[in-house]
């Protein structure tokens, strides 16, 4: 059977004709699958969906990671597919994708081989060849019909993007919330939803929390206005946050410091690629690992709900367990994990996708180098500008900052991955305060997940988390 296009899919909005904004929609399992795949999408592949429709894109320093990638010579990395891999980072369940009836990635789904003697699929091949050869293979018989939830239940998406199965208690809570005395004022307009749409949706997800209204209706709802929260009340044991993750205290990235003393900020630090690998590598992280390390910290927009939405939906609404985990727990995607890695995201292993086993300890392939080759030294500024270190570079960041170089201290520091159990036993205590966002993500014990955080919500990158004091969580 050939694979079925669609250009949109349907959903039907009711909207509050007197304040101009959407109350809820209601939808198939098909719009559903489109938002939650947003979850699984890496940030860099989300930063050239925005620039590919010129939307501006706020995400903390990221975007500047992403324009020093573009910038940067192909001659220092190891070949010109590991550079792609940054600027188009694909995502761990694209197979699975191939189901999504609307597609706003025209990459999903689509797997490339080497030419020759085939390495594997994915983004790069082990022998450093192009990837040009494009290979179509089938979905496992349980993964035919639908992507992530089925296709015949019927949800409601609020304004701020609460996803939940279509229930009577849902509406009379909903109307009640909001003051909704007679639903016939409610207008109701079906919409076809095309992919230009589904893109603006995302990006909107980010910096407002009515991203709905922002997209159909091409407008921004009061700001005092609040939306209910939905979701029933219940602490998320914060260990869920690690419990996937790779332990290994081994793997450490030093780096030296210049820090202003009269600004208490860091001007740049001097690293190897070591460093520079592990910024890199942020890219290639699914949207959803990051949201669900800050989901209670203080969102500008509201794509936290879409995570929230995966865990309080009742099981029953996923096609299957491995469905919902696929949302909740995104893995990297073939070809993005490397031997010096600190973050510790599994990296999505499928034995149809790979014929070499990389995990020879004598390899000197790309997989276990990273992104850069060679030894040069690299400038990283505080919002996480990389360019290879002269005098001329150092000394133009000083003045842009007025800063006098008889005012820097030098400080040398470790990024590793210590303390786990400290991040282990922190409790889950709803009457803990995690604002401002930046103070939760310096309670992080990981320092390279700290840094993770800190390039998303910041644009101070390096001062938050290497010289900024951070708050003591009572344990």
């Amino acid at each position: 059977m050939a694979e079925e296009h669609v250009s949109d899919v349907s959903i039907k909005v009711y909207v509050d004709k007197k304040k101009n904004r959407i109350v809820y929609a209601e939808c198939g399992g098909d719009f559903v699958d489109v938002l939650l795949s947003f979850l699984i999408t890496p940030l860099g592949k989300i930063i050239s969906l925005a620039r590919s429709q010129s939307l501006p894109m706020e995400m903390g320093c990221l975007s500047n990671l992403y324009t020093t990638v573009e910038n940067m010579d192909v001659q220092n990395f190891h070949s010109r597919a590991r550079k792609t891999m940054l600027l188009e980072p694909r995502n761990s369940a694209e197979t699975q994708c191939k189901n999504l009836k609307l597609k706003f990635d025209d990459t999903l789904g689509i797997k490339y081989s080497c030419p020759i003697d085939p390495c594997r699929y994915g983004n790069v091949s082990l022998c450093g060849r192009s990837m040009n050869r494009e290979v179509n293979l089938p979905l496992p018989f349980m993964d035919v019909g639908g992507c992530f939830v089925k296709d015949d239940i019927g949800f409601i998406i609020t304004d701020d993007l609460q996803v939940l199965c279509v229930s009577s208690s849902v509406y009379f809570f909903l109307y009640s919330k909001l003051g909704i005395m007679d639903v016939t004022t409610l207008e109701v307009r079906s919409l076809n939803v095309g992919a230009n749409e589904i893109v603006n949706l995302l990006i909107y997800s980010f910096v407002s929390k009515s991203p709905l209204s922002e997209t159909f209706l091409k407008c921004k709802p009061a700001p005092e206005f609040i939306y209910p929260i939905l979701f029933p009340e219940r602490s998320i044991d914060q260990s869920q946050r690690v419990e996937d993750l790779k332990i290994n205290q081994d793997k450490i990235v030093t780096l030296k410091l210049m820090i202003s003393k009269s600004k208490k900020m860091v001007c740049y630090a001097e690293s190897d690629k070591d460093f520079v690998n592990l910024l890199f590598s942020f890219l290639t992280v699914p949207l959803g690992h990051v949201v669900k390390q800050i989901q209670n910290g203080c969102f500008n927009g509201c794509v936290n709900h879409l995570y929230k939405s995966v865990q309080y939906l009742d099981e029953q609404c996923f096609k299957n367990k491995r469905s919902a985990n696929l949302v909740l727990r995104p893995s990297l995607a073939p070809g993005c994990w490397y031997r010096k890695d600190l973050l510790g995201i599994e990296e999505f292993v499928d034995v149809r996708y790979i014929y070499i086993n990389r995990s020879i300890e004598n390899s000197t392939s790309p997989t276990d180098g990273g992104f850069l080759s060679g030894h040069k030294l690299f400038m990283v500024t505080d919002k996480l500008v990389i360019a290879l270190i002269s005098s001329e570079s150092c000394f133009c960041i000083l003045k842009e900052m007025k800063v006098h170089f008889t005012d820097i201290v030098e400080k040398i520091v470790k990024v590793n991955r210590e303390l786990v159990s400290q991040l282990i036993s922190m409790k889950s205590d709803k009457k803990q305060s995690y604002s401002p966002l930046i103070s939760f993500v310096m309670s992080l014990a990981f320092q390279a997940l700290r840094l993770l955080v800190s390039s998303f919500v910041s644009e101070s990158a390096l001062t938050n988390v290497f010289v900024k004091e951070p708050i003591n969580n009572t344990v």
